[in-house]
């Protein structure tokens, strides 16, 4: 099969990935499919550096391996169970309604990818994935009540910014793309922190305790 036809089966299986996320209510279900997306899009990288010999693309590809396949979804579930907090997540809106949400996305980007497409000559396939996961991930920022929910939805944001990069640019260069991951790890570090110290002192990931911290 040719490499760019690969690609476009990864990204449209890592799209598919952000539309089940967005009505999943089960942390070990959520990690998975997050995990899968990235694994899909780990090997997009790896066969667009294939396909056009760029060494830095192997790289990318196996830092995003490592770092959204393992790390990520693995320490996530970690330390959840190991503080006791519910798997269950929480969302404003029925999951029913959320699939429908995403499944609109979805439309809206093939629409707005189609446009896009003929105007700047980029991939079709790549505009519709990376502009129907940053919706997704966005739907998930603005429905989740947990912060586990909240911080997935982040992730799936910058997996989109990560496919745009590719459908637009033939991928960013090598030193941004490090740079987003060096940020992708701090913000991660960052929500752990956040998570365990509100499971600590509300017993709780809920986001309705955030309004304590205004003022």
């Amino acid at each position: 099969m040719e490499p760019l036809f690969l690609i476009h089966l990864c990204l449209l299986g890592a799209m598919l990935a952000a539309f089940l996320m967005a009505s999943r209510m089960r942390l070990a279900s959520l990690a998975s499919l997050y995990a899968i997306q990235a694994l899909l899009l780990s090997a997009a990288a790896a066969l667009f550096a294939i396909a056009y010999g760029d060494a830095a693309a192997y790289v990318v590809a196996g830092l995003t391996f490592v770092l959204k396949v393992l790390l990520i979804p693995y320490w996530f579930v970690r330390i959840v169970r190991a503080h006791g907090s519910s798997e269950r997540l929480m969302a404003f809106v029925r999951p029913t309604l959320l699939s429908f949400a995403a499944f609109t996305a979805i439309l809206f980007s093939s629409f707005v990818a189609q446009s896009l497409a003929l105007a700047s000559g980029a991939s079709y396939v790549g505009l519709t994935a990376s502009i129907a996961l940053i919706l997704t991930g966005f739907l998930m920022l603005m429905t989740r009540r947990d912060m586990i929910g909240l911080g997935f939805g982040f992730l799936v944001v910058e997996n989109g910014v990560f496919t745009l990069g590719l459908a637009l640019t033939g991928g960013l260069p090598l030193f941004i793309e490090l740079g987003v991951l060096f940020d992708l790890s701090i913000f991660f570090v960052l929500l752990v922190a956040f998570a365990l110290r509100a499971q600590r002192e509300h017993a709780s990931l809920a986001t309705d305790y955030l309004h304590e911290l205004i003022g």
